[in-house]
């Protein structure tokens, strides 16, 4: 059984790219409520140390965030990789369906 105040992982994501690492980790706190945690880690220097940055993103907030995020990563994909209109399309249309779920989960807010 889990202590008073302790935060519970309950999924998590990982994405090795050289010397860094990205960690997504959805916790959920002694309230009950799930919240996400973007980490950053990397080796710096000589001897290999690492460091690692971390933000939180909390519940209420994940529409708002993941909105954004995907206004981001639609700049990427329209200007970087030049993908098709019609793929990016597809895209988001598929993103926006789960931003609908999401809204419809966090109404209560």
């Amino acid at each position: 059984m889990n202590e008073v105040g302790e935060r519970r992982e309950i999924f998590s994501s990982r994405v090795r790219a050289g010397s860094r690492t990205y960690y997504f980790d959805v916790k959920k706190n002694s309230k009950n409520d799930n919240y996400l945690v973007i980490s950053e880690s990397k080796k710096v220097g000589d001897d290999n140390e690492k460091q690692r940055h971390r933000i939180m993103v909390f519940e209420e907030d994940i529409e708002k965030f993941s909105d954004s995020f995907f206004q981001v990563v639609s700049f990427f994909l329209k200007n970087s990789v030049n993908i098709p209109s019609e793929e990016l399309d597809s895209i988001t249309n598929s993103f926006n369906k789960v931003l609908t779920q999401l809204r419809t989960l966090t109404r209560h807010w």
